[in-house]
């Protein structure tokens, strides 16, 4: 029996198309997690912040308004450097 081995695919820089819908989003301004839910067109909070919302806090492509208190009420998120080149090479800014 042949056992056959994934091959990995290099992801390098480009988000997957759930963080840059979250990107996308985010836009030039600070959204607060509601407001993103509703502009990725989600209407379950949990299957939002794991598939949209970790995934692209965790690859850069935006980040906390308050990364000390991440559980904060009147916690938003904002593009990050990163994010603002890949809307900007999109031509989305």
């Amino acid at each position: 029996m042949r056992v056959r081995k994934r091959q990995q695919r290099s992801r390098s820089n480009r988000p997957s198309k759930r963080p840059s819908r979250c990107s996308r989003a985010v836009g030039s301004k600070e959204i607060a997690s509601i407001d993103l839910v509703k502009a990725v067109g989600l209407s379950h909070r949990p299957t939002f912040r794991k598939n949209y919302l970790n995934p692209a806090l965790a690859s850069g492509w935006i980040e906390y308004t308050q990364p000390h208190s991440p559980r904060s009420p009147t916690q938003r998120y904002r593009l990050t450097s990163k994010g603002k080149r890949w809307l900007q090479l999109r031509g989305e800014d």
